[in-house]
């Protein structure tokens, strides 16, 4: 992976830590504006901005529960719009389900001051990954989406993910990631498939009752 990719990672992260992170009661001494609790949280965040089509299925759950319309419109703009095949960015299965070792990015975020990384840990291993949002990741977030508005993708997608995550926290998510068979069944060290087509057909079937709307 070159240096290129390592900042698009770290702008993808820093687009999801944002709309991921919450007011943190009480503020700690560093100053943070929001705080995102948990690597596992933030890989699966990461997991449904890197499979369009994994998001897509979220949606149609979501509109499953809900009755909500325009849930489906983002489902199949997804697919119009090609991202299964366009902006997917694969991931390997691990043993705690889709991971990528974000290091490099992180510490982009990290030496521009933009994130802190905190959390609880015992003498011997990480118990639990913190993020420290800063007041500058905010910052730059707004900065690049004017100097390029190509680039609200990034904002609008987190935002989507963030809502589909609904406040549960990384556990949860990995849970709702491996009710997928094609996910859970997927060999360790092997890279998590797509699921487009399938997608897809549930997203027509769902559709074919608005075929008469104006």
């Amino acid at each position: 992976m070159n240096h290129h990719s390592f900042y698009l990672d770290a702008v993808r992260l820093l687009f999801l830590l944002v709309a991921g992170g919450q007011k943190s009661v009480p503020a700690s001494p560093a100053g943070e504006s929001l705080l995102f609790q948990g690597n596992t949280r933030l890989c699966a965040f990461d997991f449904w901005m890197r499979y369009p089509d994994y998001l897509a299925d979220e949606l149609i759950e979501l509109f499953d529960k809900t009755g909500d319309n325009h849930l489906l419109d983002i489902a199949a703009q997804i697919f119009i719009d090609d991202e299964p095949d366009l902006r997917r960015i694969p991931m390997i299965r691990w043993r705690f389900g889709a991971y990528e070792k974000l290091d490099d990015a992180l510490a982009i975020l990290c030496s521009r001051e933009m994130i802190r990384i905190g959390g609880r840990r015992t003498v011997d291993r990480v118990l639990e990954t913190d993020y420290l949002v800063m007041p500058k990741a905010i910052q730059t977030c707004q900065g690049i989406e004017k100097q390029a508005p190509v680039l609200k993708w990034y904002r609008e997608r987190s935002a989507l993910v963030s809502q589909i995550a609904n406040g549960r926290n990384g556990n949860e998510l990995k849970q709702r990631q491996y009710e997928r068979i094609e996910y859970a069944s997927t060999k360790l060290g092997a890279t998590i498939p797509s699921i487009a087509e399938d997608v897809r057909s549930r997203l027509l079937d769902r559709r074919k009752p608005s075929t008469t709307r104006a």
